[in-house]
């Protein structure tokens, strides 16, 4: 099991965790008190796509959704980190 912290520069692009084809598990919580929206394997966008709101908000990879590529998110303000868990 891995958990890190990933750094959302604000309105950029950031990656928040590498393709990895031996992912099995995957939990992104935003814990800040903006928005952050995810995209799987391509770049998100502001407004579309996977939201994760304000305080607390999680997504969740598993058996159900499995996905091996890329999550990247975008903030809406600021710099924020999101906490990811990954096994």
């Amino acid at each position: 099991m891995s958990a890190q912290i990933a750094n959302v520069t604000g309105t950029g692009v950031t990656t928040i965790l590498a393709a990895d084809n031996t992912r099995k598990y995957v939990c992104i919580t935003n814990n800040v008190a903006t928005d952050v929206y995810l995209a799987v394997g391509t770049n998100p966008v502001q407004g579309k796509g996977i939201l994760l709101s304000a305080r607390g908000s999680q997504y969740e990879i598993n058996r159900d959704n499995f996905c091996m590529a890329q999550i990247k998110g975008i903030g809406t303000a600021g710099t924020m980190d999101v906490c990811v868990q990954s096994w």
